[in-house]
């Protein structure tokens, strides 16, 4: 059997509009032939894309395969990875809590989690958003570790020494984003999700959203 390597990429596109679009103006789904045509001339393109305005879906169409080598094709309730995607939105998350003056990015992890390593102490909240904390990118086994709870996956990071010290140089870190991540529970009193859902996906208008696979072999 031949394994491909995946790379598994989101790409969300938003547009945000204060005026209204009435019914008569909102085109159809026939009206998009040129979205159709663009993502069909992209070589080995495989994606779902959608396009909403004012909440309601005026297009939406699936392209390529959700497994060559299956020869399984994408479909509007195909499932993909959303990776460092999230990255962003914790970030946003972040700046959220700034602005209600309950985060402050100049002060130290330790000011919101007290319970850290010792070299822990020093990380500010803006190097945690810019992958200056010193913190791993992750673990080399972290794929083999899917099923530990937050709490598991947080005292296991804590064992970790730091790649450099912090505020010494950029090394993108995925334990930098889970940490953030546990800052604004903290923080916000809520689930992180719950959060995210209040204050983010409620509270914006998504005009365009399209979520892309790119299969690289």
């Amino acid at each position: 059997m031949n394994f491909h390597k995946l790379l598994f990429f989101s790409l969300i596109i938003t547009i945000a509009y204060s005026c209204n679009v009435s019914d008569k103006q909102k085109p159809s789904n026939g009206d998009y032939q040129e979205f159709d045509d663009f993502f069909q001339s992209i070589e080995n393109f495989s994606g779902n894309a959608l396009v909403a305005i004012d909440g309601k879906s005026t297009y939406s169409k699936s392209f390529g395969y959700a497994s060559r080598e299956l020869l399984v094709k994408n479909t509007i309730d195909t499932k993909f990875r959303i990776g460092s995607i999230s990255k962003p939105i914790t970030a946003v998350a972040v700046m959220i809590l700034i602005e209600k003056g309950l985060i402050d990015v100049n002060e130290h992890l330790s000011t919101y989690i007290s319970d850290i390593p010792v070299t822990w102490k020093d990380i500010t909240i803006h190097q945690l958003l810019t992958h200056t904390s010193g913190l791993a990118y992750q673990p080399e086994d972290m794929d083999m570790k899917h099923n530990l709870t937050v709490e598991e996956t947080f005292e296991m990071y804590q064992s970790l020494p730091l790649v450099q010290e912090s505020g010494t140089a950029m090394n993108y870190s995925n334990m930098g984003y889970f940490v953030l991540s546990i800052i604004i529970e903290k923080v916000s009193n809520l689930p992180f999700d719950s959060f995210v859902q209040e204050e983010i996906l409620k509270n914006w208008k998504w005009s365009i959203l399209a979520e892309i696979t790119l299969i690289e072999y």
